[in-house]
């Protein structure tokens, strides 16, 4: 009798944090560096950047939430970019995003979960719909977004 075992692999994630005394200065070098259930925690600040999700599931948590923690989107593209890739398990929570004359969320679709976000100064003269976000699709959690 030949007896054979089987491994599950569970993936266990890991916290990366983000500001002074993290691990990174920028949000999107912690995205960089990520792995699948992965939590990124964010201190309070301004981080000009623009970011993008959903080719990995993680979570970005700004720790302060959103009164002292700024997404400010660099003018060239929406502030967040979230691709169709994205699951339940890709997240941004708790941020206050600054769209600099773009959109300040662009979604492609997939499941990702947005919540404690206030927008601000989104979109633009060369932004014609979708100021604040803009859902080409997917199964989008909102959950108290302010526009």
């Amino acid at each position: 009798m030949i007896i054979a075992l089987l491994s599950q692999s569970i993936a266990i994630g890991s916290t990366i944090t983000v500001g002074a005394g993290g691990d990174y200065a920028s949000l999107r070098t912690a995205i960089a560096v990520s792995s699948d259930g992965d939590r990124i925690e964010v201190a309070a600040g301004t981080y000009t950047e623009s970011i993008q999700l959903g080719f990995k599931d993680v979570e970005v948590v700004a720790t302060d939430g959103p009164d002292v923690t700024f997404l400010v989107g660099d003018g060239t593209a929406p502030a967040v970019m979230v691709t169709d890739e994205a699951t339940s398990a890709t997240a941004l929570d708790g941020f206050t995003v600054v769209g600099t004359g773009q959109r300040c969320i662009e979604i492609d679709g997939g499941e990702p979960r947005l919540a404690n976000l206030f927008m601000s100064d989104c979109g633009g003269d060369a932004v014609t719909t979708g100021g604040a976000i803009r859902i080409r699709g997917g199964a989008v959690t909102l959950d108290d977004v302010v526009v």
